[in-house]
């Protein structure tokens, strides 16, 4: 695997699979809460208190569904 300035070292794909998978985490996370309530799709508060609200969606989905991640 190449990047823009050449070989990739083996620590920089390392992160780039860490980043990898903490996004994919993130992105069920967020489908999840946006399909199972309408309440997110409509938000327009500050993005800190939505980060909050997301969160707390987060922990009850995961309670419900019996999920940790």
């Amino acid at each position: 695997m190449t990047g823009r300035h050449g070989p990739l070292t083996e620590s920089q794909r390392a992160f780039n699979q860490f980043l990898r998978g903490i996004r994919g985490i993130g992105e069920r996370a967020n489908t999840l809460v946006k399909t199972t309530s309408k309440a997110p799709r409509r938000v327009s508060l500050d993005p800190s208190r939505i980060t909050r609200i997301a969160a707390t969606a987060l922990v009850l989905l995961q309670l419900e569904y019996g999920r940790t991640a």
